[in-house]
């Protein structure tokens, strides 16, 4: 039997942090860009779905055929328009076929933004971001997982 609670309901103890009362899904149309505004941007198949259970939210992106004729090379390359801001810096998986790479690759998303970047974790290094030049256009696809707070 299905059971509906339009108010939420207390988790843990009875106090406002451990009320759920925020349960969503849904899906978003991700952008792929030279900038982490304005900018360049890129053509392909770009699908996203998320389910946010209260401040948490897990977003599947799929970039596939990723086309970045008229972006700038050399700029850090940009997934923007993810569903809600994120209020802590979070990292996720990442599969992808034709990037050029040196190191495992994260989607790596900072504090009070809508938008992740590809980072390169290279031995002993600081973390690099992938480029736009780094994208074999026209047949990189990119699937990301990432988990994070509104």
């Amino acid at each position: 039997k299905d059971l509906y609670l339009s108010g939420g309901v207390y988790l843990g103890g009875t106090g406002a942090a451990n009320k759920l009362d925020d349960y969503e899904e849904g899906t978003f149309t991700p952008e792929v860009a030279d900038a982490s505004s304005g900018g360049n941007t890129a053509t392909g198949t770009f699908t996203g779905s998320y389910t946010k259970i209260g401040r948490l939210v897990i977003a599947e992106i799929s970039l596939i055929n990723i086309n970045t004729s008229g972006m700038t090379g050399t700029n850090d390359l940009y997934i923007r328009n993810m569903p809600f801001t994120n209020s802590s810096t979070s990292q996720g998986i990442v599969s992808f076929n034709f990037v050029t790479n040196s190191g495992a690759v994260t989607a790596y998303m900072t504090n009070s933004t809508s938008a992740f970047r590809l980072g390169e974790q290279l031995n002993n290094a600081a973390r690099d971001m992938i480029t736009v030049d780094q994208i074999s256009s026209g047949t990189s696809d990119i699937l990301v997982t990432l988990i994070y707070l509104d």
